[in-house]
């Protein structure tokens, strides 16, 4: 029978940290605002004819849902403050070898900052 090695046979670890925690509800998070967000951008925009509404003359809605838009913008607004903070999260938790940065968060701020532009230039 061997002994017991020093950090060899018993591991102390019950998980992931909390920084890690943090990090995985925050990547959650930015894909659930990212589907809203897509869904309600939708909704808002005005409907499009086609050759049954042109057919028996049915009437679209011709301009975009301004309170939904609204909506969009601070969904958006909310999603650029969640990637940032898991991005800053993720950068103070990045010192082992097997950390890597989320690409979530990247394609969140690239998302959240286009929708921003679009909101702030188009309305």
């Amino acid at each position: 029978m061997t002994g017991y090695r020093v950090g060899k046979d018993l591991e102390n670890r019950l998980g992931p940290d909390l920084l890690i925690r943090i990090i995985q509800w925050c990547i959650v998070l930015s894909w659930l605002i990212m589907i809203i967000s897509v869904m309600l951008f939708g909704a808002a925009k005005p409907g499009q004819d086609n050759f049954f509404d042109r057919r028996f003359n049915v009437s679209k809605v011709t301009d975009w849902n301004m309170v939904l838009m609204l909506y969009f913008f601070r969904l958006m607004f909310a999603g650029l403050l969640v990637s940032t903070f898991g991005f800053f999260i993720n950068t103070f938790r990045k010192n082992r070898k097997t950390d890597h940065y989320r690409l979530s968060f990247f394609v969140l701020f690239i998302f959240s900052i286009s929708g921003i532009f679009f909101y702030l230039f188009y309305f």
